[in-house]
């Protein structure tokens, strides 16, 4: 009887073509929406999850407070913590095991070797040397693969980092570096000064991490440096221990001798105050688990992943209405015969079967297919929307839910029109043509539904889409159609008159300036500021040294006072709004004319400088708007005239539609 049913439905199936070509389409759509959407919000969700033992790892991070003679009360939250406070801890706490690693965004040329801004040369067995400018480098500890469930492909999670000048490359940057040939032994140039040896291949981190790397750098004889409370260099520093009590108890031991770990920042902060608290593993990925966690990055948002997973199965609903109007309105065509089924003796069980039978071909054709776009999209999918399709890689606890919702929805389309047919009388399903009040109710409620479904998901595409527009606009700082071009890494004797020199020769033709960190790189340079009535320096944000161009080139509106000039003295500055504020200035008219004491931050304070201020700016975003930024004020000074620190690295030139070509083979 099942294999007579089987052949009704797919001669139905071949009977009807447009009828099923537009069923096909619509539930593959739906399934493809539906498999990826619901996998991945599931799988982020469960970010980190796949380490031995996560729910034992912790990492430490950090609590900075302060109160300003203005008034003005600071919290910083880093995700991380000094190098040399891991050093003092792990000596003090020797049984804890632990790892860390220093992100390239915080190298330190005095405890990596290399400052942020690191291209990798290799040379080919044909003796041609490519370049290729990183951004996902780390220097870890060795035993970072045998605290970390990182699959290694080639090499030994205990040996690969054991070396000094070793490196582990992930399995698609060795292919980029050396395509098909062996990478193991072969040699890399850091800024075409530093050798390292490459030891080991890792499999490419899974997206549902908050880690973030492609090449890892042994530390391996750099500990000194590394330790050194002169240097400040950040870590990020993980502790595995027996569980949250425990990570309760560790926190409230680091907190015991705050002023051991903290005494290095104090001699420059004496008021100031840290703290330390231990972050679980699989919180770190959403900001969650710290208390008073304002300004931690979140790399992942669960609130997001659940919409993502809402919206997927409204969309597989929204196909399901679509294939049940369908049949229904089918069923009107349908109606004799299923009246004359009725007369002949057909009981409940056989339209049930009948509809169930034809309802699993269709929807087993619909996910057939929409595997197979999915294996076709795949690549392209992730590279575009970094979105990573698993498939059946994938856990099995994973696919359960899945399979069951699948299979629920079958069970209900099948369902529905199986009860209309049952619900009336033979004589009312030879009437149903003439009159198909029986089947429009339902029909009207459903298609009513698919419309408001619809409506919210593109109402809501809409909102996301202007929040996006909002938010790069915010983040800006004018700089749309503008090209960024890093200096070189590695700086000759005469990098200053030739810096000079190759400026000179691009703003003879095109708009362009420099700086030392472009927006959206956070501020890795900060200097201490105080009036010289004040007894403190607080800390600011600061884009290094620029000069006259760079208020204009990008739009900065100055609140009071002027701009820097061509040949200005270094010993003068440009404040934000709310810097003049945190030094306790009523006005930005108040803050023109006075002096400020100015130090980097590293520097002894003995290097303090005193500063004239001429001009005060409105504030712009340092980071994105998506980081929490936090508005704590900023300051500009002219060229490294003072500080030989801002050294010009960012170098942007102004582009439109007509010179793109030009600028761009100039430079």
């Amino acid at each position: 009887m099942l294999i007579a049913y089987l052949k009704l439905s797919l001669r139905l199936l071949a009977r009807n073509p447009f009828f099923t070509f537009i069923n096909v389409v619509g539930l593959s759509v739906g399934f493809v929406a539906f498999f990826i959407l619901w996998q991945h919000g599931a799988a982020e969700q469960k970010a980190d999850q796949y380490h031995r033992e996560f729910q034992k790892i912790a990492r430490i991070g950090g609590h900075w407070r302060w109160t300003e003679q203005s008034g003005y009360e600071g919290h910083f939250v880093w995700s991380n913590i000094l190098a040399y406070q891991t050093g003092m801890i792990f000596s003090d706490f020797p049984t804890v095991e632990h790892t860390r690693f220093i992100d390239q965004y915080d190298f330190r040329r005095n405890v990596t070797g290399m400052s942020s801004s690191v291209v990798v040369s290799v040379e080919d067995a044909g003796h041609n040397i490519r370049s290729f400018t990183e951004f996902g480098l780390i220097m870890a500890d060795p035993n970072l693969f045998e605290f970390f469930t990182i699959p290694l492909i080639i090499g030994d999670p205990g040996l690969v980092l054991k070396s000094p000048k070793s490196a582990v490359l992930s399995k698609r940057t060795a292919r980029r570096y050396f395509g098909s040939e062996d990478p193991i032994n072969q040699t890399i140039r850091l800024n075409d000064t530093i050798l390292y040896v490459v030891t080991g291949v890792f499999e490419n981190l899974p997206q549902a991490t908050h880690l973030d790397f492609d090449v890892v750098l042994s530390n391996a004889g750099m500990e000194l440096q590394w330790h050194n409370p002169m240097e400040f260099a950040y870590t990020d520093t993980y502790v595995r221990l027996s569980g949250p009590e425990e990570f309760r108890r560790f926190e409230k031991e680091l907190n015991a001798d705050k002023l051991k770990y903290w005494r290095a920042l104090n001699r420059i902060a004496p008021n100031d105050r840290g703290s330390m608290f231990l972050q679980p593993l699989e919180g770190i990925a959403f900001g969650e688990g710290v208390a008073d966690s304002e300004g931690l990055a979140a790399v992942k948002s669960r609130t997001s992943l659940v919409i993502l997973q809402v919206v997927a199965v409204v969309i597989l609903l929204m196909a399901w209405i679509n294939y049940m109007n369908l049949t229904v309105s089918r069923i009107k065509k349908r109606s004799r015969e299923m009246g004359t089924r009725k007369v002949a003796g057909a009981k409940a069980g056989d339209f049930f079967t009948q509809f169930l039978i034809e309802s699993l071909v269709l929807n087993a054709i619909s996910v057939g297919a929409a595997l197979t776009l999915i294996q076709l999209i795949r690549v392209p999918f992730e590279e575009y929307f970094e979105i990573q399709i698993t498939g059946f890689q994938s856990p099995l606890q994973l696919w359960i839910p899945i399979a069951c919702f699948v299979l629920s929805g079958v069970l209900i389309t099948s369902l529905y029109p199986a009860y209309l047919c049952i619900r009336y009388k033979p004589k009312t399903l030879h009437d149903t043509i003439g009159n198909p009040a029986a089947t429009n109710i339902a029909s009207s409620l459903l298609t009513t539904l698919q419309y408001v479904a619809a409506f919210v998901l593109i109402s809501w595409v809409f909102v996301i889409y202007a929040q996006l527009v909002y938010s790069i606009e915010k983040n800006s700082l004018g700089s749309n159609q503008i090209m960024i071009l890093d200096a070189p890494n590695t700086k000759s004797k005469t990098y200053a008159t030739d810096f000079d020199a190759f400026m000179n020769q691009v703003r003879s033709r095109f708009n362009a300036t420099f700086c030392s960190s472009i927006n959206g790189e956070g501020g890795l340079d900060r200097l201490g500021l105080k009036p010289l009535h004040h007894d403190r320096y607080d800390y600011y944000n600061c884009d290094g040294g620029v000069d006259e161009t760079f208020v204009p080139f990008f739009g900065v509106k100055l609140l009071a006072g002027r701009n820097f000039e061509p040949g200005e003295s270094g010993n003068t500055m440009l404040l934000s709004g709310i810097a003049a504020r945190r030094m306790g200035f009523k006005s930005a008219d108040d803050a023109i004319g006075e002096r400020i004491s100015a130090v980097q931050l590293g520097d002894p304070m003995e290097n303090a400088r005193t500063m004239e201020v001429i001009g005060v700016y409105e504030d712009y975003i340092k980071l994105s708007t998506m980081d929490n930024p936090i508005h704590d004020g900023s300051a500009l000074v002219f060229k490294d005239q003072l500080f030989p620190g801002f050294v010009p690295n960012r170098i942007q030139v102004r582009l439109d539609r007509d010179n793109l070509n030009e600028v761009t083979s100039y430079i």
